[in-house]
């Protein structure tokens, strides 16, 4: 009798071990089409190593190591744009590497209904703290120079 209820405790925590929820990304050009489809792995590994890049502060007061998190990037010409953590608790981090004087960054985030909660214009990283609405979906565009990037952020 204890070795049937061993095996089915060890079958019961083997399923919740391989569980987790990922998701998919998809963009799509102004036709409709899809152009992408992105794998989004979530991530809950915490690193403490001295060697590490430390993100703390930023995300509920909690030590972050900016390697054990998913990056997201894309391109926008010669810009490389980076977005962490999403899925979020949060606090977003959007950074913009090869800025130049003159260059023009605007961050706009909307929620579902298309309502603009967020509008920032700086020069290379920002912090946006979504702490203060509901936890779900919305949408940030980054605009450089007149182009754009859409992203998702849950």
């Amino acid at each position: 009798m204890n070795l049937l209820k061993i095996l089915f405790l060890l079958l019961f925590l083997s399923n919740i071990a391989f569980s987790q929820t990922n998701y998919y990304e998809y963009k799509y050009d102004e036709a409709g089409n899809r152009i992408s489809r992105q794998y989004i792995k979530i991530k809950t590994k915490i690193n403490l190593q001295e060697d590490s890049l430390l993100i703390d502060s930023l995300y509920n007061d909690s030590i972050i190591a900016k390697e054990d998190m998913d990056v997201y990037k894309d391109n926008i010409g010669d810009k490389e744009i980076s977005i962490f953590p999403n899925p979020t608790k949060g606090k977003l981090r959007v950074e913009v590497s090869n800025i130049e004087d003159g260059d023009i960054i605007i961050l706009k985030v909307f929620d579902l209904q298309g309502r603009e909660i967020y509008s920032n214009e700086k020069l290379s990283n920002y912090d946006i703290d979504l702490s203060n609405y509901e936890n779900g979906v919305y949408l940030l565009d980054i605009i450089l120079n007149n182009e754009k990037s859409y992203w998702k952020i849950v």
